[in-house]
């Protein structure tokens, strides 16, 4: 009788080894056997699902985003109003940096491939699109606020979250290079400082 393979999840098994193995050696240094073994699987299954190193490295930070994304949407969701829907947002997001701060660096692995190489437009218009989700995100639990009342109806709702989401960035990088860098606390001032305006 043949073998049953559940493709999505078998899939998900080799994104997540990939993810370690490309925050832990580099996207240049990490080989598609080495994800094979992070996995516990012959290197030819890799090359099943992937037919390069560019397109595994290309779903996993698209897995890494989309994890991201649904996670704040699911804030948002679960939130009694605006306020605490902000609040929420970026101190989970910090939060989950803390928690899987060795996945960090694939973060500066997509920036890299954004930045350079053949594969430049590719990883830029990925980013570009993450950007904009995320900040769309962030836009609408300002608008949320705005039509409550709870926030200034007069301020640029999308100029806002760019700001958030340039914060929570900022912040994790800045976690990441200094882990002694008590960021919670910063983070709340920002926000006291923020919704203080926002009101």
């Amino acid at each position: 009788m043949p073998k049953v393979v559940d493709v999505e999840a078998k899939r998900e098994i080799l994104l997540e080894a990939a993810a370690r193995t490309f925050a832990e050696h580099g996207y240049r240094a990490a080989t598609m056997a080495a994800v094979a073994h992070a996995a516990g699987v012959s290197k030819g299954s890799v090359y099943d699902y992937f037919r390069t190193k560019e397109d595994l490295f290309f779903a996993t930070t698209q897995a890494s985003y989309d994890t991201m994304l649904a996670q704040a949407r699911a804030t948002v969701d679960a939130a009694a109003d605006a306020e605490q829907a902000l609040r929420a947002v970026v101190i989970d997001s910090l939060e989950a940096l803390r928690q899987h701060l060795e996945l960090y660096p694939l973060t500066l692995e997509a920036l890299s491939a954004a930045a350079a190489g053949e594969a430049r437009q590719r990883f830029a218009e990925q980013m570009r699109t993450m950007y904009a989700a995320y900040r769309e995100i962030v836009t609408g639990v300002i608008r949320w606020g705005q039509d409550a009342r709870a926030f200034d109806g007069t301020a640029d709702a999308g100029a806002i979250a760019t700001g958030v989401v340039s914060a929570i960035d900022g912040l994790m990088l800045q976690y990441w290079i200094q882990q002694d860098l008590d960021v919670r606390p910063i983070a709340e001032q920002y926000l006291a400082t923020l919704l203080k305006g926002l009101r």
